[in-house]
């Protein structure tokens, strides 16, 4: 594998996704840091200023839209040959992706699997998440999602633990990594006074 096909969030700005998933952002450079190659799926916006309307997190409308736009961009690239599973591997910014759900058909039918991983915010096994009231339909697609993929990524321990008791995933699967930022870029911002990052 040299080459992570990147499905990004959408780079919100009142959101941290603004600094993570936009082209440059915080995982990019720590990738092409590691020397890896990235390639990026990008999605359509469905409002030009990517503003949260409807939601907390990420907007209910404007996200399933992206997201959307998105499964298209890979199918197109699955059906075009341009993806190798010696040479690839898809990582999705967030485990409710509908790619991650789409794609197994067509790997199932077209024996090309392309190893799949993700990074699991948030999860209906934590009653203090936003997802818990829906646990009685989502509970079963987030055991299926686990299923499909070859690793996921949480931040806590604590979170991993949950997943692997509610079947979500297991211990060869689910990885703690805690969380995605650029700690010395927060630490500049939120406090000025810290020495600046030190170099390796």
């Amino acid at each position: 594998m040299d080459t992570i096909v990147y499905v990004p969030l959408e780079p919100y700005k009142e959101r941290y996704t603004a600094q993570m998933s936009a082209p440059g952002g915080w995982m990019e450079k720590n990738w092409e840091r590691a020397g890896l190659n990235v390639l990026r799926v990008e999605g359509q916006a469905l409002s030009p200023d990517q503003t949260i309307k409807t939601g907390v997190v990420l907007d209910a409308h404007g996200r399933s839209y992206w997201a959307c736009s998105q499964v298209m961009a890979l199918v197109k690239l699955l059906s075009e040959g341009q993806l190798d599973p010696r040479k690839h591997v898809i990582y999705f910014d967030v485990f409710w992706h509908p790619g991650i759900s789409a794609l197994p058909y067509i790997f199932h039918l077209t024996g090309v699997h392309i190893p799949m991983y993700a990074f699991l915010w948030a999860q209906s096994v934590d009653i203090h998440d936003f997802t818990y009231p829906m646990r009685h339909w989502l509970r079963p697609f987030e055991v299926g999602i686990g299923k499909v993929l070859s690793g996921i990524f949480v931040a806590s321990t604590c979170l991993r633990d949950m997943c692997i008791y509610a079947g979500i995933g297991n211990e060869d699967t689910i990885h703690c990594v805690g969380l995605p930022y650029n700690s010395a870029e927060v630490k500049r911002a939120y406090f000025p006074q810290v020495l600046p990052e030190k170099k390796l």
